[in-house]
């Protein structure tokens, strides 16, 4: 095998393992662009329950606050 040989066979193997290399980040991509959309899907989720509960929460207080409002409206006037 003469010196153009190796080197030919040298290059062939630097763009082996640089395909290789290309095609592990592809799939690297992938799977880190499909890890990252499911975390999205999550947080879009935590986010709905979230707001949903605010609401929840906010009509309570508003009942507790009326009721409150109606309680001091008769202590008033039992006080008058």
């Amino acid at each position: 095998m003469n010196n153009e040989d190796k080197i030919l066979n040298l290059v062939e193997k630097i763009y082996k393992e640089l395909q290789d290399t290309k095609n592990e980040l592809k799939d690297f991509r992938i799977e880190t662009s499909n890890r990252f959309d499911k975390l999205e899907n999550k947080l879009d989720d935590v986010e709905a329950k979230n707001a949903n509960r605010h609401v929840e929460i906010n009509s309570k207080l508003n009942k507790i606050e009326k009721e409150v409002s109606e309680h001091d409206d008769i202590i008033f006037k039992r006080i008058k």
